[in-house]
């Protein structure tokens, strides 16, 4: 028996380190993303795949292999494409916690945990100081209502955070006013940010890389989609070859309507991307003429 335990926790970095840069808790990120908080800490904690693992039954739209609706609304939600948020390193995790035991002389081997290589940099506590201070000079920025609406839903006054039905009767309005208050809020907080933090001289060339790597996402993720969805098309055919053997014309009719509309709906998403990636060259281009 060894003479000491240590447990690791395996956590998402890339879903919890961006939830931490807008200093939201899971379940607070899960309110403003609109998605299920069980369901996302599951993926946070790598205990539920982002993906679906098992073959679906006849009739459903997804196969094995697709992105899960909280993860495309996660992405949707950073602007990225699913891939960034979950890659292949993410997907290959089979277990969200290891327990390793060693003996005293094993000690070093496991203080390695808490190197200092491991800590925020300077460089990266100085961005997060600055991000702070943008955040809060943003909020002091806003209407008293807009403030009102983001202290209730964060809890930012008395700890304790509001849904919108409550802040709507609150404040005597509606709840999709107070969504639409919501979201001008936070993407004033957001532009606010921006302006603050990256020097004025570089904002031009920010935002057009931002603008390249949204395009080859877009670009990325309607290629992944697109292919998926031949592969569908080629079930849905196969299904129909089937049921024509046996006899079954009206179910016959029915598979070959899928794989139609699939066929359809992956050509459209091939344009799609081949449009995106044409602005993605465009923008280069005038992100290399600054």
């Amino acid at each position: 028996m060894r003479d000491f335990e240590v447990t690791v926790k395996i956590r998402n970095n890339q879903l919890k380190k961006r939830r931490v840069q807008l200093g939201l808790n899971a379940r607070q990120f899960a309110e403003t993303a609109g998605v299920s908080y069980p369901e996302y800490i599951k993926l946070e904690t790598l205990n539920a795949s982002p993906v679906y693992t098992k073959d679906p039954f006849r009739g459903h739209r997804w196969i094995k292999g697709d992105w899960r609706e909280i993860a495309v609304k996660i992405a949707e939600f950073y602007l990225c494409s699913p891939d960034e948020l979950f890659p292949d390193s993410v997907l290959r995790v089979k277990k969200s916690e290891i327990t390793v035991e060693f003996d005293l002389e094993q000690l070093p081997l496991a203080a390695a945990l808490n190197e200092p290589a491991l800590l925020p940099s300077p460089e990266d506590e100085t961005f997060i100081s600055e991000t702070k201070a943008a955040i809060r000079k943003a909020v002091e920025a806003l209407t008293p209502q807009e403030q009102t609406v983001l202290n209730a839903k964060f809890g930012l006054d008395h700890g304790k955070c509001l849904g919108r039905a409550e802040t709507a009767t609150l404040l005597g309005l509606s709840q999709g006013r107070i969504s639409q208050i919501e979201a001008n809020a936070l993407k004033h907080i957001r532009s606010s940010i921006d302006l603050e933090v990256v020097p004025e001289k570089a904002q031009a060339e920010v935002r057009l890389t931002d603008e390249i790597d949204g395009h080859k996402n877009a670009a990325y993720w309607a290629e992944n989609k697109a292919e998926k969805l031949e592969r569908s098309m080629h079930y849905w055919l196969a299904d129909a070859e089937n049921l024509a053997t046996r006899g079954r014309p009206f179910e016959v009719s029915v598979s070959k309507n899928k794989a139609s509309e699939k066929r359809k709906e992956a050509a459209r998403l091939r344009e799609l991307a081949v449009s995106e990636r044409a602005m993605a060259a465009s923008k280069r281009v005038k992100l290399e003429s600054l």
